[in-house]
C-alpha cells in the first residue's frame, strides 16, 4: 500500500482527554449560569483554540467571559492531570512500539497548542515515539482544512499520499482526505456519518484493531 509514515493525531486518539475537556467545560459554563447543547460542545471535537472560541461565542453571545472560562478549565484540567494522570486510549503503547519497531517515522499533528502537546506527551510517556510535532498554534487554517497534515508530511520528508492518518474526529477527516492521505478513523465521542464514513480509509473500533490493520498494510 505504500505506508511510508503515520501521523497521530493526540486528544480523544492517543488520551481519553475529549471528555475530561467536554466534561469540566459543562460544569463550569452552568455555574456561570449558561447553558448550551451537548452538540456544540461535540461540535468542538477536534477544533482549534480560536474556533473552539468563536463555537461558544456563537451560542453563549458576546457577552459571555471567554478569559474566566479558559482560566477556570484550564485550572482544572491541570489538577486533574496533575493528580490523576493522564489516561491513555487502548492500544496506544502496542502501536507505537510496533511502528517503531518497523521503523516507521511517525508525527502527532493536534489542533492543540504546542505547549499541552508537549506536556500531554511527556506525561504520557510516549514524547520519543514522535520525530515531529506539529500543533494548533503553527498553522495558519485550522482542521478541516489540510494544512496541519501537508505540514507534517513535510516535515517526515513523505509525499502525502504514502502518509497513514489516525484521526477520533470529523474535522480531521475531512483534513486528512482533503491533503491526499489515508484516513482511519478511531471513533471516540462521535461514530462516523454516512459523508465521514466515505472519507475514511478504514474505520477500527481502537487502536488494538487498527495495528492489525497496519500488520497487513505494511506486510
Amino acid at each position: 500500500m505504500g505506508i511510508k509514515a503515520v501521523i497521530f493525531d493526540m486528544d480523544g486518539l492517543l488520551f481519553d482527554t475529549e471528555s475530561l475537556y467536554i466534561g469540566e467545560s459543562k460544569k463550569i459554563v452552568e455555574s456561570m449560569g449558561h447553558h448550551i447543547p451537548d452538540a456544540v460542545y461535540l461540535d468542538c471535537v477536534g477544533a482549534s483554540h480560536p474556533r473552539t472560541r468563536e463555537i461558544l461565542i456563537e451560542n453563549l453571545g458576546g457577552d459571555f467571559p471567554l478569559e474566566e472560562w479558559e482560566k477556570r478549565i484550564h485550572h482544572q484540567v491541570i489538577e486533574h492531570l496533575e493528580t490523576r494522570g493522564v489516561d491513555k486510549k487502548s492500544g496506544v503503547d502496542g502501536i507505537l512500539s510496533a511502528l517503531k519497531a518497523q521503523h516507521i517515522p511517525m508525527a502527532v499533528a493536534s489542533s492543540t497548542r504546542r505547549k499541552n502537546v508537549e506536556g500531554l506527551l511527556k506525561l504520557g510517556g510516549i514524547r520519543d515515539y514522535f520525530d515531529y510535532l506539529v500543533c494548533g498554534d503553527e498553522v495558519k487554517h485550522s482542521k478541516p482544512d489540510p494544512e496541519i497534515f501537508l505540514k507534517a508530511a513535510g516535515a517526515l520528508e513523505i509525499k502525502p499520499a504514502n502518509c497513514l492518518v489516525f484521526e477520533d474526529s470529523f474535522q480531521g477527516i475531512r483534513a486528512a482526505n482533503a491533503a491526499g492521505m489515508r484516513p482511519v478513523m478511531i471513533p471516540d465521542l462521535k461514530q462516523p456519518d454516512s459523508e465521514i464514513s466515505g472519507l475514511c480509509f478504514r474505520v477500527c473500533d481502537s487502536l488494538l484493531t487498527a495495528e492489525n490493520l497496519l500488520s497487513e498494510l505494511l506486510s
